[in-house]
């Protein structure tokens, strides 16, 4: 096997089976159906194994290559350089681009981060997306379809815990409507076993409320079909803005019969402009079958993660809350 591949090879390996290691530990192997320029690929018919060594398996799923330690392809595509390791962020990152330096290297990156544009779902599901027009304040870009990076619906998270951090526990949450016992605490739990149930006309709301202006780079969405039937949402509108008077849709997402999580990226191509917003609001606009109330499992609100400011040049960032805990002084 070769380990650590430039992009070149990459291509070529489109329609071979290939293994790649997540930087959290994790390892997926499967069908390659797409590499892009950036290394953020797409595979079919997946075995996921976790660090545990559980093992499950996924029918389609996209990969950002921020996310990925290294690809592994096989032997015999050997007409492109080896390169034991692939770092995107690293300065000779040659894996990457053919040997284009790190400001080349990261300015495509961003370029491609928004390049993934509708995809239909995974496993019993299937999804589309579009993103609303009609955001004109400066803190709200108006983005076109390509800047919305949405992946298949997937049993598995996979969170880019290097750049990203997740900041829905910065916010207050308030619901438009809930049963009792099926509030806020249920949808914020990281139990995939409970979750929020409305309790009211539509449209049913998720308020997402930051004491100051966050930058928000994706959000994901845990539905389940299978468990929740005409409870299960259809349509959810994701909006923004500065105060309820002026929340603006940012993203449309379209359901059918979905299981497990949905992930948008919300950064444009260009990072000149931001989702900069004090609230976030998820609204439910329609339900399977017609239902009335709907039942939403978990939502994950991600922005940047911080530079640290004790952080060694050429060291990777810390991945453990201890390390993290003790990265500054107060």
């Amino acid at each position: 096997m070769s380990v650590g591949v430039p992009i070149k090879l990459l291509h070529e390996a489109q329609g071979h089976i290939v293994t790649l290691e997540l930087k959290n530990g994790i390892t997926y192997r499967g069908k390659l159906l797409e590499a892009e320029d950036s290394m953020n690929v797409q595979l079919r018919d997946i075995t996921v194994t976790q660090r545990d060594g559980k093992v499950t398996k996924l029918e389609q799923v996209y990969v950002r290559g921020s996310q990925v330690r290294f690809f592994i392809v096989p032997d015999m595509l050997k007409n492109a350089p080896m390169f034991k390791w692939v770092q995107p962020g690293a300065a000779k990152a040659r894996g990457i681009g053919m040997g284009r330096g790190k400001a080349t290297v990261a300015r495509a990156q961003q370029q491609q981060r928004g390049r993934g544009g509708p995809m239909r779902g995974g496993r019993g599901g299937r999804l589309t997306a579009t993103l609303g027009s009609r955001a004109s304040s400066r803190s709200l870009p108006t983005l076109d379809n390509d800047a919305a990076m949405v992946t298949p619906t997937t049993t598995e998270l996979v969170e880019d815990s290097q750049s990203n951090i997740e900041i829905g526990t910065l916010a207050t949450w308030s619901l438009s409507s809930s049963k009792p016992g099926f509030g806020v605490e249920q949808l914020r739990d990281d139990s995939t076993e409970t979750y929020w149930q409305s309790d009211g006309p539509q449209p049913h709301l998720v308020n997402i409320q930051f004491p100051k202006k966050m930058t928000v780079t994706s959000v994901a969405i845990y539905l389940d079909y299978k468990h929740d039937e005409s409870y299960t949402p259809t349509k959810i509108s994701v909006r923004a803005g500065n105060h309820f008077q002026d929340l603006q849709e940012i993203s449309s997402l379209d359901f059918e019969e979905p299981h497990g999580w949905t992930s948008v990226s919300l950064t444009p191509p260009s990072h000149d402009q931001t989702i900069r917003t004090h609230l976030l609001q998820f609204a439910v606009l329609g339900n399977h079958q017609n239902g009335k109330d709907t039942h939403i499992r978990l939502i994950k609100i991600y922005g940047p993660r911080p530079s640290l400011l004790l952080q060694a040049d050429g060291l990777p960032p810390f991945s453990s809350r201890e390390f993290h805990m003790l990265s500054t002084i107060r």
